[in-house]
């Protein structure tokens, strides 16, 4: 009898990843980890087991289509009892800010990799016991600074690195919403557990210009407290020296938009959530610029997956700069309550 040869297959085995924190983002998380090659999805978690019936969650952005089911993996109401049974290669930890340090250090030191939501945590110190954590396990931590991964926000990186347009002198960024509506008892609306509209919102525009630029030289903001006793509306304005960058935050607007315009010497980059253009001087009409279309979610998962798989550091998104822009924040919140320059 003649048998048959296979020969192995030379792929490793897919990741076994698990969800904590089944509300909006939790949902948009679950839909990328099955969209993401190389990724299986075992467990999801949330306190509320109502959050395991299949639906589709509130948010204020769309992110693709529905691919997971919760109906096909295990579902847990306690986080420890999953990092305990789940045998899981990585977490995303899609959780109250208040929650991210303690869930993602305990996953850390269970030998789990870990993406965590941004904020990276309710505060620089307990942010930087993420970092030493994962410093001291050797496992990945990526926080989910999305905008890094947002192909218009990449776009205008490649433009200012390349001085496509010549020198960066301007930039003002806007992001600005109404209060959340959809936070599990109300969590988001309370400044000791979001760190309200300045840490939870702002923070991303923060994180944004922080990568592309450094350090400023010396920031200032003005705010105010608003329903999450926190601030929730925010103008800080960060000097480069040649490049002054203005960042803008809120929740108290009516609806969600957010924007960037960029003014370097040959010319003017906007976008506001439709065609990104260029005008340039003594031209009457915009240029579209044409940008490559895909979720940021699904890319941050995508990048994070090959850093386990190589080996490699995630150096989009080290930890240590995310880090640093927590304390930006506060160095701002500092600024708001001195009604001064902070000298970097």
């Amino acid at each position: 009898m003649l048998g048959i040869m296979t020969t192995p297959s030379s792929d490793p085995p897919p990741l076994r990843a698990a969800v904590c924190g089944y509300g909006a983002l939790g949902h948009v998380h679950a839909d990328g980890l099955a969209a993401t090659p190389g990724i299986l999805p075992v467990a999801v978690c949330d306190l509320r087991p109502e959050q395991f019936q299949p639906r589709d969650a509130e948010f204020n952005l769309k992110a693709g289509e529905r691919r997971f089911d919760v109906r096909s993996v295990a579902t847990y109401t306690d986080w420890r009892t999953m990092l305990r049974e789940a045998r899981l290669d990585l977490l995303v930890v899609a959780l109250p800010t208040d929650l991210h340090a303690e869930v993602s250090i305990a996953a850390l030191e269970a030998g789990v990799h870990v993406l965590c939501e941004k904020p990276m945590a309710i505060d620089a110190v307990q942010a930087a016991r993420m970092a030493d954590a994962a410093e001291r396990t050797g496992r990945r931590l990526m926080i989910g600074q999305c905008l890094r991964f947002w192909p218009q926000y990449e776009a205008l990186k490649g433009l200012i690195d390349a001085r496509t347009h010549g020198a960066l002198r301007a930039l003002r960024l806007e992001r600005v919403g109404s209060y959340a509506q959809w936070s599990a008892g109300d969590w988001m609306n309370d400044h000791r557990r979001s760190g309200g509209a300045i840490l939870d919102l702002h923070l991303h525009d923060v994180d944004w210009v922080g990568h592309v630029l450094g350090r400023p030289r010396a920031v200032f903001a003005a705010g105010q407290t608003g329903r999450s006793g926190g601030i929730d509306d925010v103008t800080a304005v960060f000097d480069y020296g040649s490049c002054q960058v203005t960042v803008v935050g809120s929740w108290m607007y009516g609806g969600f938009r957010m924007s960037f315009e960029a003014v370097f010497e040959q010319a003017t980059v906007a976008w506001s959530g439709g065609a990104m253009t260029v005008r340039r001087p003594g031209v009457a009409e915009a240029e579209e610029i044409r940008v490559e279309q895909g979720s940021a979610y699904q890319r941050e998962l995508a990048y994070l997956c090959d850093c386990i798989r190589t080996g490699s550091e995630p150096l989009r998104c080290l930890p240590r700069d995310t880090v640093q822009t927590v304390r930006m924040v506060e160095l701002e919140r500092r600024s708001i309550a001195e009604r001064a320059w902070i000298t970097l």
